[in-house]
């Protein structure tokens, strides 16, 4: 379906009954359109019309996260092991599974962490993993 024909039965008093994929020229999904029913509303005594909200859902921002390696390698100096965690930590990894999937104690993560603050020359209110964001891309 098209995006015109699914504002169309939206117009019409149809609510699509799924989400919309738009897609780009090489036919991958680029953005998803959804419709979600939002908290209904009064106006003076009479129920409002029905409201919706409408989510939109880039695909780029849903892909993988990678670090350049190369430019915290070159750059800052971190080893291998420092562009791993870097990378795990960009895509939203909480610390056990960190422990679990580099095979490392939480203390020596947490000191690993302390020397990529160092390396990034970071003061200690700045979010370690916003700055590695940073450096990161997304896979399509």
């Amino acid at each position: 379906m098209h995006l015109q024909m699914w504002f169309h039965r939206l117009g019409r008093g149809a609510v699509p009954d799924g989400p919309l994929a738009l897609r780009d020229r090489q036919g991958r999904t680029a953005l998803t359109v959804a419709l979600v029913p939002a908290a209904r509303s009064r106006v003076g005594d009479e129920p409002a019309a029905r409201t919706f909200a409408l989510l939109l859902k880039d695909a780029a921002l849903s892909a993988p996260a990678r670090v350049d390696r190369a430019v915290l390698a070159r750059e800052f100096g971190f080893t291998p092991g420092e562009c791993d965690e870097a990378e795990l930590l960009v895509q939203g990894r909480d610390p056990a599974e960190l422990c679990a999937i580099l095979g490392l104690s939480p203390d020596t993560l947490r000191k690993r962490r302390q020397v990529m603050r160092a390396k990034l020359c970071l003061d200690p209110g700045v979010d370690l993993v916003g700055a590695l964001r940073g450096f990161a891309f997304r896979l399509q």
